[in-house]
C-alpha cells in the first residue's frame, strides 16, 4: 500500500497573504487540489493523508466532499515546524493501520509513505 502525506500546514507569511497559498485559488480552484488531483488519479497511490492547520480542517474536508475524493484516509494536524507535521501525518498512518480502520489496513499491506514536499524540496 502506498499512502501519500500532504502538508498544507502553512499559513503563508512569507507572501504576505492572509490566505495560505495552499489554498489560494488559481485557475478556478485552491492549489492544494492540484496535488490531491493528481494522487488522486495516480494507480501508484493508494491513500492520502492531509496534513492542515486546525484553522482550515473544515475547509479541507468540504473541499474533499465537494471534489468527491476516495482516496482521503484522515486530515492531520499540522504542528509548529514542518517537521511537526510530518510527524503527525506519520503517526496518523500509524494509527489508522493500528486501529485497523479504513483503506490502510487491508488484506495486511504495511503502508509506505510517500513524502510531497509542498515546497518541491527534496525531503532527503
Amino acid at each position: 500500500m502506498n499512502c501519500a502525506i500532504v502538508l498544507a500546514g502553512g499559513k503563508g507569511t512569507r507572501m504576505n497573504s492572509e490566505i495560505p497559498k495552499q489554498f489560494l485559488v488559481v485557475g478556478g480552484k485552491p492549489l492544494i487540489s492540484y496535488s490531491l488531483d493528481v494522487f488522486e488519479k495516480s494507480p501508484f497511490i493508494d491513500a492520502i493523508i492531509i496534513v492542515t492547520s486546525q484553522d482550515y480542517t473544515g475547509y479541507m474536508k468540504a473541499l474533499v466532499k465537494e471534489n468527491g475524493y476516495k482516496k482521503i484516509a484522515g486530515i492531520a494536524l499540522g504542528g509548529k515546524e514542518r517537521y511537526d507535521s510530518v510527524h503527525s501525518g506519520l503517526e496518523l498512518i500509524q494509527t489508522l493501520m493500528s486501529s485497523g480502520a479504513g483503506q490502510l489496513s487491508r488484506d495486511g499491506y504495511q503502508a509506505r509513505t510517500i513524502y510531497l514536499s509542498t515546497m518541491g524540496q527534496d525531503p532527503a
